[in-house]
C-alpha cells in the first residue's frame, strides 16, 4: 500500500500508511525501523500541519521509548499525544492511545 501511495504521489496515503508500518514494527521490536519510518512520517505530518498525524507519531515514539526501558519518557511522549487528541477535538483514537499508556505492567512481565 505505501509503494501504491508514492506511485500515485498521494502525500496523505503515504503520511497514513507510514503511520500505520510502525506500529506493527513497534511490536515485533523492530524499534530502528520503526523510528525510521517514523521520521519520514513525521516530516510530511508537519508539513502537511495533520495534528492526528503527528499524535500518532508522539504515541509510536512514546511506545519505542517504553520498549527500550524509557517508561517515563515514553509515557511522557503518549500524554502529549493524548493532548494533541484532545486540542484537536479528537475522541476517536483516545480509547488507543490510553491502552499504550497502560502498557507498563505488560512489558514489566514481558507479555509485550
Amino acid at each position: 500500500c505505501l509503494d501504491r501511495a508514492r506511485s500515485a504521489n498521494s502525500r496523505r496515503g503515504v503520511r497514513y500508511q507510514l503511520v500505520n508500518l510502525a506500529e506493527p514494527l513497534v511490536r515485533q521490536g523492530a524499534l530502528d525501523e520503526a523510528e525510521r519510518i517514523l521520521a519520514e512520517s513525521e516530516a510530511l505530518n508537519r508539513e502537511a500541519d495533520d495534528k492526528i498525524g503527528q499524535a500518532f507519531n508522539l504515541k509510536h515514539q512514546g511506545m519505542i521509548a517504553k520498549r527500550r526501558g524509557q517508561m517515563d519518557t515514553g509515557n511522557d511522549l503518549i500524554r502529549q499525544a493524548l493532548a494533541m487528541l484532545d486540542a484537536a477535538g479528537n475522541k476517536e483514537y483516545v480509547s488507543e492511545f490510553q491502552a499504550a499508556l497502560d502498557e507498563d505492567i505488560q512489558l514489566s512481565l514481558g507479555l509485550e
